[in-house]
């Protein structure tokens, strides 16, 4: 894959070092953002924390990010909040929103009927086109976590490892007539993927 970018008409090249992603998941108690996924509702949106690097029990600079999906076009908010252990004792979701109290009233508003239901992980690789109009990412060594909100060990690891690898093209929409461009050049065809709803289909089997 890294081959077919660098020598694809656009030229990609690397863009940032190479990071391990973690994100928390934030839906309610009966999944309602999974099932509007899963039934295919267009206009949607989803609640994470995302923050990068090998230490999950001391979550350093994370942000919030509420991702916005109009059919298939999205878009992205992202927040400052304050960073927390994923280890506390007691109960998860009373230390996990603490962290959430300098949000905007109305963004707080919104999380305060969603809880904490999946953590995963990933190795991402970052590209960008010659022209800069074109990032490509590449994402590969999933891992899910449940989360015991009301455990000393938050995370709990599924006995499983995704091992897709995940290609994402990501512009601006003012892009989108040479989009085809750049993708027409890849041997492969263009399909739905959700990290969380994969997620939450491994952590099912497993419960």
């Amino acid at each position: 894959i890294l081959y077919l970018l660098k020598n694809n008409s656009f030229n990609f090249k690397s863009h940032y070092p190479d990071r391990l992603v973690n994100s928390i998941y934030l839906d309610s108690p009966k999944l309602e953002n999974y099932s509007d996924n899963q039934i295919g509702i267009a206009n949607r949106k989803k609640y994470r924390i995302r923050w990068y690097g090998y230490d999950k029990s001391n979550i350093e600079n994370p942000k919030l990010e509420k991702k916005i999906k109009i059919g298939w076009v999205g878009k992205k908010e992202i927040y400052d909040i304050s960073s927390f252990k994923a280890n506390p004792g007691g109960n998860f979701n009373n230390y996990f929103f603490n962290g959430l109290s300098n949000l905007p009233a109305n963004i707080f508003f919104e999380l305060k009927n969603l809880t904490p239901v999946l953590m995963n992980s990933y190795m991402r690789i970052y590209l960008i086109s010659f022209c800069k109009r074109f990032r490509a990412t590449i994402d590969t060594q999933q891992n899910f976590y449940s989360i015991k909100k009301s455990s000393n060990s938050v995370f709990k690891k599924v006995p499983h490892r995704d091992e897709s690898i995940i290609l994402e093209i990501k512009y601006d929409v003012d892009y989108d007539l040479i989009a085809s461009q750049v993708t027409n050049s890849f041997p492969y065809s263009i399909s739905k993927n959700s990290k969380y709803v994969n997620g939450i289909n491994y952590i099912r089997k497993y419960l």
